[in-house]
C-alpha cells in the first residue's frame, strides 16, 4: 500500500515556537475569573449526588463559561494544539471537589475515555517509586525526566493539585514545527516515522490482546491535507528490548531527532504548573515532557496531578486517517481508536474482559464510590 506523504512545510497556528510564544503568556494561557469560580461552584453544586463518573456535560452547567471553554477548544483541535487555563483554588476546595470540578470542565473539552485495563478515567500522576529501567515503567509512575512523547486519545488533560519541591517542568513543542525542520534538514528520517515501529504495550493491555503490536504503527501519517505526528520512543525501545530486536541505527537516529529538536531552546516552551493548572494537548499536533523533579518529603506535599484523555467531539468527523492493519497505538489502554480506525470502538469505563480496579496506593485515596467501575 503506497503511503500518502507531505512534501511541504505545514502552516499555519499550530506552527509555532516556544521562543516566540513565552513572553505572551496572556495570550495562550486563560485565568478564571471571580464570577467564573463562582459559576463552577454553582455547577458543582448542582450534581452533588451524582457519583463523579455519571457526571455528563448536560449535568455540568456552565452557561457563562461555555463560549470560552469552547474558543479553548477550538484552539486545543485547530489552533496552537494546546489550552492553559489558571486560577481554580484547589487548596480551598480539597482533592475530591477539584476533581469533580476538573471532571466537569472537562466534559466541555471531551469526552474522557479509559486510560488503564482496570477503566481508571481518572488517572493519578504521583511518584510511586518505580524503576525507570523496567520495560513496564510508565511516566506517571515515577519522576524521572522523559523524553518528548504522545498520550492516548485526541486530548490529554493534567490538573495539578500540588507541583514538586523542584522541577517537574511540563516542556511543550509544536510536532507540526519538528516536522517542518526534519522535512528541511533530514526528509529521509520522515520516511522513517511514516513506516513506524513495534510497540510496546508495557502489560496495560487487555487481557485478550497481546502485549506487542503485531505490526509496525506509523508516528507520522498525512491524509486529507492533515498531518498528525505521534511520539512513542520509550515504547518502541521498549519493543525492542523485549522482541531481543535492536532498531536499526536510523530507527533511533528519527527518534532521537524528534527528541532533539523539540528540546531545542527556541522550539520548546516550558509552563511552570501552579496549584490549580489544567493543561489540555492535542497529542497529534504537540509533543510534551517532563523535566526530572525532586519532591517533598511528606506525603500530604508531594506532587499530585491528575489525567484525562478524551477524543474531542468534532474531531471523530474531521480527522479521516487511513485504516489500521492492526491495533492502533492510541487503542492502547483506551480502547478507542482516534485514528477511526476499523477497529471496535468501546468507550465505557471496562470492557468485559479487564479486571476490576484497584484502589490507588497514593497518600490521597480516591473513594470506593468513586473509583472507576
Amino acid at each position: 500500500m503506497t503511503i500518502e506523504k507531505r512534501t511541504t512545510p505545514v502552516t499555519g497556528a499550530s506552527v509555532w515556537r516556544g521562543a516566540d510564544l513565552e513572553p505572551l503568556e496572556d495570550q495562550w494561557s486563560y485565568r478564571f475569573s471571580a464570577e467564573g469560580l463562582q459559576v463552577l461552584e454553582r455547577a458543582h453544586a448542582a450534581v452533588a449526588d451524582l457519583p463523579l463518573l455519571a457526571i455528563a456535560r448536560e449535568d455540568f452547567v456552565i452557561p457563562e463559561l461555555v463560549d470560552d471553554l469552547a474558543a479553548q477548544a477550538r484552539e486545543i483541535e485547530s489552533g496552537r494544539g494546546f489550552a492553559l487555563l489558571r486560577g481554580l483554588p484547589v487548596q480551598r476546595w480539597g482533592l475530591e471537589k477539584s476533581r469533580r470540578i476538573y471532571w466537569g470542565i472537562s466534559q466541555h473539552i471531551g469526552q474522557p475515555i479509559s486510560q488503564t485495563p482496570r477503566g481508571e478515567l481518572i488517572y493519578p500522576v504521583a511518584d510511586r517509586g518505580v524503576n525507570p529501567g523496567d520495560p513496564d515503567y510508565r511516566a506517571p509512575r515515577g519522576r524521572s525526566e522523559l523524553t518528548f512523547h504522545s498520550d492516548s486519545g485526541d486530548v490529554v488533560g493534567l490538573l495539578c493539585m500540588r507541583p514538586a519541591k523542584e522541577g517537574g517542568v511540563s516542556r511543550l513543542a509544536s510536532s507540526m514545527s519538528i516536522h517542518n525542520e526534519m522535512l528541511r534538514e533530514a526528509p529521509h528520517l520522515l520516511d522513517v516515522l511514516y513506516r513506524g515501529y513495534y510497540v510496546y504495550r508495557k502489560n496495560e493491555q487487555p487481557v485478550d490482546e497481546p502485549a506487542m503490536s503485531t505490526e509496525r504503527l506509523p508516528m507520522l501519517s498525512y491524509h486529507k491535507g492533515e498531518l498528525c505526528m505521534l511520539s512513542w520512543s520509550h515504547w518502541a525501545r521498549s519493543a525492542a528490548k523485549v522482541r531481543g530486536v535492536p532498531l536499526s541505527d536510523e530507527e533511533e537516529e528519527a527518534l532521537a531527532t524528534v527528541n532533539r529538536l523539540a528540546s531545542r531552546e527556541d522550539m520548546v516552551l516550558d509552563t511552570h504548573f501552579q496549584p490549580g493548572d489544567i493543561q489540555y494537548l492535542n497529542n497529534y499536533k504537540v509533543l510534551h515532557s517532563r523535566t526530572e523533579f525532586t519532591d517533598w518529603p511528606e506525603p500530604e506535599r508531594k506532587r499530585y496531578l491528575e489525567r484525562v484523555c478524551a477524543p474531542t467531539p468534532t474531531a471523530s468527523s474531521r480527522r479521516a486517517l487511513p485504516t489500521c492493519t492492526a491495533w492502533a497505538a492510541c487503542c492502547v489502554v483506551s480502547r478507542t481508536c482516534p485514528k477511526r480506525c476499523s477497529r471496535p470502538v468501546a468507550i465505557s469505563p471496562a470492557g468485559p474482559n479487564w479486571p476490576r480496579p484497584e484502589p490507588f496506593p497514593l497518600s490521597l485515596p480516591h473513594s470506593s464510590s468513586e473509583r472507576p467501575r
